[in-house]
């Protein structure tokens, strides 16, 4: 990671001013709409907590203050703290894929998920980390787990650009946490392509 091969110059080079580097959170390339968002201690790294709602569970959600238009591709490592295994959720254009303990799933709509579920993800386990992707092209989207594409769907992009959101849910009335750095969101040429699939549903 970006981080480590930092922490690991600074050893060599020693602590001085000459080795300091400003920081690289960027909390304001962010919105909170649910829960409560601080940097790291990893450069480019954050945590995230729930709103400690009383309902029937607590929420965080975390949207990027610059909207996006496919086709692009989007990218975040991330993890749970604490026990909680609930689903980690990247929220896309119209679109919202799931993560949970060895299976994923992609959110459009509560009639569609009825029919289509979750899909098998062996290993997957949402307190260990994973570098989780997805592209959103016009008229489909694919998503990809460390590396390795894991699942494709045909589906009309709404129209226009808009934010993206990491999110999750927690326990009721408590302050559930996950790490996530790494942010990468990128613009795709209209002919680019993805890498090629391992396996696809």
């Amino acid at each position: 990671m970006r981080w480590l091969t930092r922490a690991a110059l600074a050893v060599l080079v020693g602590a001085g001013p000459a080795a300091a580097e400003p920081p690289c959170h960027d909390l304001d390339a962010w919105v909170a709409t649910q829960g409560d968002l601080q940097p790291g201690r990893a450069c480019g790294s954050f945590v995230a907590a729930t709103n400690g709602a009383t309902i029937a569970y607590s929420f965080g959600q975390f949207m990027t203050r610059t909207p996006v238009a496919p086709p692009y591709r989007v990218s975040v490592t991330w993890r749970r703290l604490g026990s909680d295994a609930r689903t980690l959720e990247l929220h896309l254009l119209g679109a919202v894929v799931l993560f949970g303990n060895d299976e994923f799933a992609l959110w459009i709509d509560d009639a569609r998920f009825e029919l289509d579920g979750f899909h098998p993800l062996p290993g997957y386990r949402t307190r260990a980390v994973h570098r989780v992707s997805a592209v959103q092209r016009a008229d489909a989207i694919e998503v990809e787990v460390d590396g390795v594409r894991v699942g494709r769907w045909a589906f009309q992009a709404p129209a226009g650009a808009a934010p993206i959101a990491i999110a999750f849910k927690g326990q009721r009335g408590a302050r559930e946490r996950i790490w996530f750095g790494d942010v990468a969101i990128t613009a795709l040429g209209a002919h680019s392509q993805a890498p090629s699939a391992a396996r696809s549903k």
